[in-house]
């Protein structure tokens, strides 16, 4: 933990700050004081050395902006699925390896970006995220598109291009609101 960072907390409290970054910063820990910043709305984290958050994360309840990608997370931190009031997370360019059915807790989710990792599978639990209007996966490993996807009436934008499914469930379809679907990069031969 650098002081600098602990500083830059200190002066948040100071001037209630909504948004906070530490981007670049090349921390690989976050001050637990975090939790202090209750106002906070946005959490730049991005392009660190990072692999976990501290739990004090969880006393942040008005946090709706979570940006995580650039660092050396494996798995999503469990004090992430704490954060109800989250409508971004974004943990692109991680070394991610699945996706926790915690992320069903993230139901005021809006936009959940996990490009760049190396997801092979989604949880049926992808489905319960009823209020996604974008789902970044591009180049990852999945092998397979769960059906479950197809309850996500408020999709907007399904990137999924550059993966290794060969075939997209025929409940693709109930996808209404969908106006973008990149499927580029796979070896599709049917639904």
């Amino acid at each position: 933990m650098t002081r600098k960072a602990l500083d830059m907390i200190f002066e948040a409290q100071a001037s209630q700050v909504k948004r906070l970054s530490f981007r670049g910063m090349s921390i690989d820990e976050v001050p637990g004081e975090i939790g202090t910043l209750s106002d906070l709305t946005l959490l730049d984290l991005r392009g660190n050395r990072l692999k976990d958050l501290p739990p004090e994360i969880s006393g942040l309840p008005n946090l709706t902006t979570l940006e995580l990608s650039y660092n050396n997370f494996r798995t999503i931190p469990s004090v992430v699925f704490t954060l109800r009031s989250l409508r971004k997370l974004i943990l692109s360019f991680n070394q991610l390896t699945d996706l926790a059915v915690e992320i069903a807790r993230l139901t005021n989710l809006r936009v959940l970006n996990l490009q760049e990792n190396f997801i092979d599978s989604l949880p049926k639990e992808i489905g319960s995220l009823v209020t996604l209007a974008e789902l970044h996966l591009r180049k990852n490993g999945l092998v397979a598109v769960p059906r479950e996807l197809g309850a996500l009436s408020n999709l907007t934008k399904l990137d999924l291009s550059f993966n290794r499914f060969s075939r997209l469930p025929l409940t693709i379809t109930k996808l209404k609101s969908l106006a973008i679907l990149d499927l580029q990069g796979n070896r599709l031969t049917g639904c």
